[in-house]
Parts: C-alpha cells; sequence; structure tokens
C-alpha cells in the first residue's frame, strides 16, 4: 500500500512537469510567432516638421511620405500577403507651452490598414498638423499566423517660418511698448503711481476685450454657409459615413466604406482604394492615401483639425486578385465639415500673458531710456 502511494506521488509529479513544459513551448512558440517580423518605419523626408499653422499657403515641403515596412526575419525579405497597420498618435506631453490647436493635442490622427501584398504600406502625403512627438505603432499579420509589432516616435519641429512669424508679431508689440515708454517716460518717472493706475485699468479693459471675443482658430470657413452636418453618402456602388456621424475636430473620426458591385449590390473585393482630403477653401491636402480592402468594406481613422470645408476624394479600382473586374469608380464628395471650438480660456490667457510681457518689456526699456537721456 505504501509503495503504491509512492508510485501515485512519482507519477502525479511527473505529470505535472509535463503539463508545465509543454505550456511553456507553447507559450514559447506564440512569444516566437508574435515576432516573425521586423517592422520599419520610415518618414521622406526624414527630418519632420510641423505646418503649426493651418491658414497660410502649404508649400510641398510641409508634405511627409509615410512608410511601414514588413520583413520577414527568417529571410530577411519583405514578407508576403500580410496586413499592416499604421497608428499615428500626438503626444501632449512632449509640448513646453499649450499650443494653438488643443484639439490636436493628445489625438489619434491616423489609423490605417490595408493588405499589402509586397509587406509594405504606404501614405503618400501627410501632414502634421503640431509640432511635438508623435507616438507611432505598426502592426503586421499574416492568415497563418505570423505577425510583427513595432512601437517607436518621430519628433515634429516647428517651422521656420512660424517661428519668424511669432517673433515679428511679438516684436512688433515690444516696439510699440518701447515707443511708449520714450514718449512718456518721464511722466511715468514723475507721476508713477497715476500712470501705473491707468496702465493697469488699460490692460485690464483690453484683456477683457480680447478674451471675450469669440474667435475659432480651428478656422470655421468664410466663403461656404454649411454648417457641420451628419455625413452619409449613399449610392449604388459606394456608401460612406462616419462615426461620430457629425465629424468634430476634437475626435478622430472614422471614415467607414461601402465598395459594391453595381450589378449584383454584393461588396467587391480585393479593392485598391486612393483617399484624398482636402482643404476646400484654403485649397491644400491634408493626406492622400492608398490601400487595399479585401472585404470590400474598409475604414480609416483621421484627426480632422480644421472647422472649414473639405473635400473628399474616392478612387477605388479592381486589383490582381479582384473577383470582379469592375470599371474604376470615382467620388467627389464635397463642403464635409467638422464641428469647430474655441480655444480653452487657459491657451488663450497664456498668449495674452506673453503679449503683455512683451509690450511691458518694450515699455521698460523705453522708460529707462527716456530716464537716462533726461538724467
Amino acid at each position: 500500500m505504501k509503495q503504491n502511494k509512492i508510485f501515485l506521488r512519482v507519477g502525479l509529479s511527473f505529470l505535472f512537469i509535463f503539463i508545465v513544459a509543454t505550456l511553456f513551448l507553447a507559450n514559447l512558440s506564440l512569444v516566437s510567432a508574435a515576432n516573425e517580423y521586423n517592422l520599419v518605419f520610415k518618414t521622406s523626408p526624414e527630418n519632420v516638421v510641423a505646418h503649426d499653422n493651418p491658414f497660410v499657403e502649404v508649400p510641398e515641403s510641409s508634405y511627409f511620405t509615410l512608410t511601414v515596412e514588413a520583413y520577414d526575419k527568417a529571410t530577411n525579405q519583405l514578407a508576403k500577403d500580410v496586413n499592416v497597420q499604421l497608428t499615428v498618435t500626438h503626444d501632449k506631453d512632449s509640448l513646453t507651452l499649450p499650443s494653438g490647436f488643443p484639439w490636436v493635442e493628445g489625438t489619434t490622427l491616423l489609423v490605417q490598414e490595408s493588405f499589402a501584398a509586397d509587406g509594405r504600406l504606404t501614405v503618400g502625403k501627410f501632414l502634421f498638423p503640431l509640432r511635438g512627438n508623435y507616438k507611432i505603432h505598426a502592426t503586421a499579420i499574416s492568415k497563418d499566423g505570423k505577425s510583427g509589432e513595432l512601437d517607436t516616435s518621430i519628433y515634429a519641429k516647428q517651422p521656420v517660418f512660424q517661428i519668424r512669424n511669432w517673433a515679428l508679431f511679438h516684436g512688433a508689440i515690444l516696439l510699440v511698448g518701447l515707443i511708449v515708454g520714450l514718449v512718456y517716460g518721464k511722466s511715468l518717472r514723475n507721476q508713477g503711481k497715476a500712470n501705473l493706475s491707468t496702465f493697469l485699468t488699460a490692460v485690464f479693459l483690453v484683456s477683457i476685450v480680447v478674451l471675450s471675443i469669440q474667435f475659432v482658430a480651428a478656422h470655421e470657413g468664410e466663403e461656404h454657409e454649411e454648417e457641420p452636418h451628419k455625413i452619409e453618402l449613399i449610392d449604388k456602388q459606394v456608401e460612406v459615413r462616419t462615426n461620430p456621424e457629425i465629424p468634430d475636430i476634437g475626435t478622430p473620426t472614422q471614415f467607414n466604406f461601402l465598395f459594391k458591385d453595381e450589378t449584383t449590390g454584393k461588396l467587391l473585393d480585393n479593392v485598391k482604394v486612393h483617399f484624398k482630403y482636402e482643404n476646400q477653401e484654403e485649397k491644400f491636402m491634408v493626406i492622400d492615401t492608398e490601400f487595399v480592402s479585401e472585404t470590400g468594406n474598409p475604414s480609416l481613422i483621421y484627426g480632422i483639425f480644421d472647422g472649414a470645408p473639405h473635400k473628399l476624394t474616392l478612387d477605388v479600382e479592381p486589383t490582381e486578385k479582384s473577383s470582379v473586374n469592375f470599371e474604376p469608380i470615382h467620388r467627389e464628395y464635397e463642403t464635409i465639415m467638422a464641428e469647430a471650438h474655441d480655444p480653452p480660456r487657459t491657451t488663450q490667457f497664456v498668449a495674452l500673458f506673453i503679449m503683455i510681457m512683451a509690450w511691458l518689456i518694450g515699455l521698460t526699456i523705453g522708460a529707462v531710456l527716456k530716464r537716462t537721456v533726461y538724467s
């Protein structure tokens, strides 16, 4: 009896060891399978510069090409027939000072997925609307379970012309303060308390006026009277809907598509989609990209940062794997608008504070110079 118990314990021990070893090997194989691909993210040009102002002319240098490449570790060659997804998210914590576009801070600007026969996903033209770090997340997965993942980041610098414009604007305010100091510097010294009281009162009144003005830096549009409305564009071949139904510049917008056979009404498979989204009022592109959908009902997430009317252009064509060799589809949808918002009061206060400080510095320099001349 005692010997049987010993054999039973030994048997259970071996069984336990076998189960643990099996689970360990299975987990190891899963980890290995999850890292079958090396992913590489590139931008062209390499040095990224944010546009940082959607209301001025956009030079070609403001556009960047984004590319994700999936390499098979076993062959070190580009993987074949994989689904690649790219996510671009702004890192709010990378900003020292608040920006004029707070709705972009920390927002996911792009989520794009494409079936890549050659292992490569490409966004032809992409406009970075705000300076700072951008988190890049990319994945690749094949039908046989192989996959890969990449997390990295890039930094978008503030453009030189924006720094120059900022310096010129605040330099002009400083110059005005300097002139006032030179003209009234002596009276400021002789009647300091009275002038200080008058100055503070004036600053207070100006602050109230500036902060009470309802302006939308997101640009609601000047040439069109249309209001943001539900996006639901439907015909026999194409259906376009958005989530949220009325786009909002504070929320990433998901564009959902259905591409159908005009004759049968069934979904078209393995279609190549050319997606272009441009500012209709200022006449500049914000994103120009292509992707392939095996199912005919793809989606794309884009973080709209501007409340002006936009134009969406879609070109859909069959691929070599399409079961129906349909005629290319072309659609244009105009006056797509997103809800715009005023910047937060904190952003306005910071901007006003910097302007007042520039004026005060100029005033102080002018008053000192005036005093030096008369002493």
